[in-house]
């Protein structure tokens, strides 16, 4: 019961402390991305909600403001706004809080219109409470890198300060193909996430731009630069599954 009380109060939102951004040491593990084996998960538990929100919008690029993405998509972004899967589309989403105190997350979202605009992306967002200032994950780094532009940066395990991953500068902060990733205060009391179904994206942002208060983005999808000319042509997946594991350290 000490556990379970102790992980819900990480989902409440927090002031962030305004450290100086900072990376950490890096320790790459390899160039290539290693061979993903989900982890063994015993099933046995009881349903928990209301601990994540979906997240199908991201911040535009300064082109995208220009060219007509925020009008062309604002289906995904009154959906994220409002909690609400657009017509259309098919959700499930479970939430399990398993019998050794780790909560599985298991969503599946599909897309069966297909006049649905273009989609910025498929995820689940959470806020964080506490004086977390340290990040860990096991993915693609040490800098900022997305599914589509991530060759430069290679496979292993980095550390950073949340102020630095939590950058409050347009599309900063996005780290690919990430196994799992760790959430920590200074004395070590956090939280981690790992990956299930297959390795998912994140980013830790600000919930604003003026705001000290942060979220951390689970994605199971993420699209690169949307150009309204190019949506006819574009080759976009149908179905997505974010499954993942949340625990304390």
């Amino acid at each position: 019961m000490k556990k379970t009380l102790l992980l819900l109060a990480v989902f409440a939102a927090f002031a962030a402390q305004c450290a100086a951004p900072k990376a950490d040491a890096a320790v790459p593990a390899d160039a290539e991305e290693p061979f993903f084996k989900p982890p063994a998960i015993d099933l046995e538990g009881s349903p928990a909600e209301g601990l994540f929100n979906y997240n199908f919008w991201r911040r535009l690029t300064e082109a995208e403001k220009t060219n007509g993405v925020a009008r062309l998509c604002k289906a995904w972004k009154d959906a994220t706004a409002c909690q609400a899967i657009p017509d259309g589309c098919e959700s499930k989403m479970e939430v399990t809080l398993l019998k050794d105190g780790r909560y599985f997350v298991d969503w599946t979202f599909v897309i069966k219109d297909d006049n649905l605009p273009p989609l910025p992306r498929v995820g689940l967002t959470f806020p964080l409470q506490g004086s977390f200032t340290n990040v860990r994950w096991n993915g693609r780094g040490p800098w900022e890198n997305y599914p589509a532009r991530r060759n430069s940066a290679k496979f292993g395990t980095y550390a950073a300060n949340l102020s630095l991953v939590g950058d409050t500068l347009p599309n900063f902060g996005y780290r690919a193909a990430c196994r799992w990733i760790e959430v920590s205060e200074p004395m070590g009391r956090g939280m981690r996430i790992e990956a299930v179904s297959a390795p998912f994206g994140f980013s830790i942002r600000p919930i604003s731009d003026t705001s000290r208060e942060f979220r951390v983005n689970v994605d199971a999808y993420f699209m690169g630069q949307i150009s309204p000319d190019e949506t006819a042509d574009l080759k976009q997946p149908k179905k997505f599954r974010l499954s993942f594991l949340v625990s304390e350290l």
